[in-house]
């Protein structure tokens, strides 16, 4: 949901705080940036969420793919 996506933002905008924002030339493009997709999100929670439920969908999707080529693969080997 909402909270999720807000929390990861959070975790990502710490992780910039760091060390990493403060060698990165165009820092202040990159908070504008991050700063604009949390006002995006918080003015068009239902839109986000949506977006939100698909990423994840796909992101899950992969993972599932991934297991099951590594399956396959094992099995294949198990009956060489």
């Amino acid at each position: 949901n909402i909270d999720n996506v807000m929390t990861m933002f959070s975790s990502v905008y710490k992780g910039l705080t760091s060390n990493l924002l403060q060698k990165l030339n165009n820092k202040e493009a990159v908070l504008r940036e991050l700063n604009s997709l949390v006002n995006y999100i918080d003015n068009n929670q239902e839109k986000a969420e949506e977006i939100y439920a698909v990423v994840k969908t796909q992101y899950e999707v992969k993972v599932i793919e991934k297991e099951l080529t590594h399956e396959i693969v094992r099995v294949r080997n198990v009956r060489l």
